[in-house]
């Protein structure tokens, strides 16, 4: 590994740790690492930083503040959207059910996307891992046992969404303090009840119950959009 040329950068207003990142094609990690003494929350101009140029990290595409945001919402409300479009598969063909599954875990992968813009890459495989392939996979398992009337799977991977959920947060909160864990975790753990009530709806042929169901889809993938765009934004945009 070549050895590391660092600089030093001094704080000017306006500055902030992700645009610093970006700039000198590292990592906020890696700053503070290399700066343990700066507060990342209340940057200070004329504070001088040393930063190690990044020639072995990836350059990564920059995202302004309202970008970040408005893209993060966009993507909860797809895999919003396709979650629905996976319930109502559940009546159809299996070929059909393993088409939107396919999307479904493809829009959770988009999502972690975002975070890989920020996150170190040890973390974003983490969180890939607990949110797409375990959390997702399992909520999907679950609304199949929900409409094939299996009280055991559901209590499994009810279970399971459970024990994810909290994975997913955990991990989350570890990296940004701006994100509190339980907050997050009985957020993530609203999916299965909506998701079987939407199940139940769609197996009664109650069309009321669906809408509803569907709406707190949309609210509880608004919600959670909202919550952690506000994480990156108190984290990554602070200015100096």
């Amino acid at each position: 590994m070549a050895e590391c040329q660092f600089i030093t950068h001094e704080i000017v207003r306006g500055d902030t740790l992700y645009r610093l990142a970006q700039k000198y094609r590292t990592t906020v990690p890696l700053i503070l690492l290399a700066n343990p003494g700066v507060d990342p929350y209340n940057l200070q101009v004329g504070t001088r930083l040393r930063i190690c140029r990044g020639n072995q990290v990836v350059q990564r595409p920059s995202m302004d503040e309202m970008q970040m945001a408005g893209d993060l919402g966009k993507l909860w409300m797809q895999y919003s959207n396709w979650l629905k479009l996976y319930l109502e598969s559940l009546s159809q063909s299996a070929a059909r059910q393993r088409e939107v599954a396919q999307r479904v875990e493809q829009a959770a992968g988009k999502i972690v996307d975002v975070f890989a813009l920020f996150y170190p890459d040890a973390m974003v495989t983490k969180l890939r891992d607990a949110f797409v392939r375990q959390y997702t996979l399992s909520l999907l398992s679950l609304a199949n046992a929900v409409n094939n009337r299996d009280t055991m799977a559901q209590e499994q991977f009810g279970e399971r969404v459970e024990e994810y959920a909290e994975m997913v947060a955990a991990l989350l909160s570890q990296y940004n303090r701006n994100y509190n864990k339980d907050d997050l975790e009985e957020k993530l753990e609203q999916s299965p009840e909506v998701a079987e009530r939407i199940v139940l709806a769609l197996r009664n042929g109650d069309s009321m119950a669906e809408f509803s169901g569907f709406e707190q889809l949309d609210d509880w993938a608004a919600d959670l959009g909202v919550v952690l765009a506000e994480g990156l934004q108190k984290e990554f945009y602070r200015e100096g």
